[in-house]
């Protein structure tokens, strides 16, 4: 016997264009069930219409697959975030460079505010060494104060050789300390700079400074 149902399943509209025409969007041949009350509607993924409207980036990456930038710096300037990140290394170096050539020699210091060098120089079977104190129009905080400075005569190592010191009361004007020893052939000294009697804790740590011994 013959059904008389009425048939529920109806084609998309626009069934009779290809997925070619639709874009790939459609599938003509996918009736839509509306026996629930709704019409759903049925995408089709279609990657070449796709590639056809991508970049040519994308494009390249889908037929040759991932490519990793090759070599050290194209790998660091791949993006602006590389970029940002290679100028940061490149300013930290050469302000690293520029304090290690342009930085303070070893031979100056700053005492608590006091402008301090340290100078040796041979004279026959003598060394003469001396240490300076830049005169300040108005004394820092601290000072006027009774300082005092251990020496030490160094080989080429490092080592010790002859070991001294120096004292003098800072009040503002320039004060020049000298010291006069048996030369021991050594290639530099070292001089510890601090308070006679530290006023706290805090100010008891010395400056060290380091000079070469000037030879005739």
């Amino acid at each position: 016997m013959k059904d008389n149902k009425a048939d529920h399943r109806l084609p998309v509209p626009g069934g009779s264009r290809s997925p070619q025409e639709d874009g790939g969007r459609f599938s003509p041949d996918s009736p839509q069930d509306v026996s629930a009350g709704n019409q759903p509607l049925v995408f089709h993924y279609n990657r070449e219409h796709r590639l056809a409207r991508a970049s040519e980036a994308v494009r390249r990456t889908y037929t040759e697959g991932y490519t990793p930038n090759k070599g050290f710096l194209k790998g660091l300037t791949a993006n602006a975030g590389l970029r940002s990140v290679l100028a940061v290394i490149l300013i930290l170096c050469a302000a690293i460079a520029l304090v290690s050539v342009f930085g303070a020699p070893a031979d100056s210091g700053n005492f608590h505010g006091l402008s301090v060098r340290l100078r040796a120089f041979s004279f026959g079977d003598r060394l003469m060494i001396s240490l300076s104190f830049a005169e300040t129009a108005s004394p820092p905080e601290n000072f006027p104060a009774m300082l005092f400075a251990g020496t030490d005569v160094l080989d080429e190592n490092g080592n010790p050789l002859a070991s001294g010191s120096l004292s003098g009361f800072y009040a503002g004007s320039e004060l020049v300390l000298r010291q006069s020893v048996p030369d021991p052939g050594g290639a530099s000294v070292s001089a510890a700079v601090s308070f006679l009697e530290p006023p706290s804790e805090a100010l008891a740590a010395p400056l060290v400074l380091t000079a070469e011994i000037v030879r005739e």
